[in-house]
């Protein structure tokens, strides 16, 4: 399998979901890695990343480039493995609040493929990482499976145990179609704590709110969306079979981690 990025230069916009600012991007050709660029200075993904509350970053010029998740996992599912990313303000747009325009949009840039042979990352024996309630496995595996369990204190949510086969061209499209979600009753928290602003609310139609909407199969997806976006993080294309019980962005990191230092 060939390393691949895209044959025409694409750009995007939109409002980032924790500033409400309005960020443009533009992803071009390239063949070294996936490179990240803010105000002059570049780094390539899978160096400087960490997990920020309620997302995952790039560090980049002094800047947290938050929300890199949803973009990298389209870029995974896709087969992205090396592009040129400029962006105006340290936030990917939220877009849809998945992955699917990430992928249309890396579609219409159309594929373009280089010399170099892919060289795919899975661990050389199963990783796991454990901390009170929550587990997450990674299986060396020529595939790329996510198994999510999912079960929540609140009532409202169902629990949920589906696995997603990136093989199989529907669990595909549910991974990508997942929209992020929050409980209604978190907002006003996150707006207290400036994690959010009132200019946010213009990207509330990217967002999935429990308690306006039934709980419905996004929630595993997502997770599922997520997890795959965490884990390109590592800038390395990677396969495996994945199991997260209550897994979030900094699980996702941690076994990340864990994954690199064997």
């Amino acid at each position: 399998m060939k390393r691949k990025t895209v044959q025409n230069s694409i750009t995007a916009s939109g409002l980032g979901v924790f500033s409400g600012k309005e960020t443009q991007l533009k992803i071009s050709p390239g063949d070294e890695g996936l490179i990240l660029s803010f105000g002059g200075k570049s780094i390539r993904i899978g160096e400087n990343w960490k997990h920020l509350g309620r997302c995952s970053s790039v560090r980049v010029n002094d800047a947290d480039i938050k929300l890199t998740e949803h973009f990298l996992a389209a870029a995974r599912i896709w087969g992205l493995t090396d592009a040129f990313i400029e962006i105006s303000f340290p936030e990917f747009p939220i877009l849809d609040g998945c992955g699917l325009e990430w992928f249309q949009m890396l579609e219409r840039g159309k594929a373009s493929f280089l010399d170099k042979e892919i060289e795919i990352f899975t661990p050389s024996k199963t990783i796991i990482y454990a901390q009170d309630d929550i587990f997450l496995c990674w299986k060396p595996s020529k595939d790329l499976k996510v198994t999510i369990l999912y079960h929540h204190l609140d009532d409202r949510i169902p629990v949920y145990y589906e696995t997603f086969d990136l093989k199989n061209e529907n669990d595909k499209k549910t991974i990508l179609k997942s929209k992020t979600f929050i409980f209604e009753e978190e907002i006003k928290g996150l707006l207290e704590q400036e994690i959010i602003n009132h200019e946010s609310e213009k990207a509330i139609n990217s967002v999935e709110i429990i308690g306006q909407k039934e709980p419905g199969l996004f929630i595993p997806a997502h997770k599922c969306l997520d997890l795959i976006g965490d884990i390109y993080l590592s800038g390395k294309f990677f396969s495996g079979e994945f199991l997260s019980v209550r897994g979030g962005h900094a699980s996702n990191q941690k076994l990340l981690e864990k994954a690199l230092k064997k």
